[in-house]
């Protein structure tokens, strides 16, 4: 799902870490998808599974919900 030739995904500008991709919109069902993967990500963090994923902070906060700064 984080393969950056999916569409979804992409590496952030120092390439450390996964993004939504700014195209993603041209991936069907793209929407969907996203909140698939909140899901997983957060059933992941409800149960203290280890992900190995790099996500960047502002991505990690959004999800969360959190203040940015």
């Amino acid at each position: 799902m984080l393969d950056p030739r999916l569409g979804l995904f992409e590496l952030n500008a120092n390439g450390l870490a996964f993004q939504p991709s700014r195209f993603s919109y041209l991936v069907p069902n793209h929407l969907e998808t996203f909140h698939k993967f909140g899901i997983l990500v957060g059933k992941a963090m409800k149960e203290n599974w280890l992900l190995e994923l790099n996500l960047t902070k502002s991505f990690l906060k959004h999800m969360l919900g959190a203040l940015l700064y």
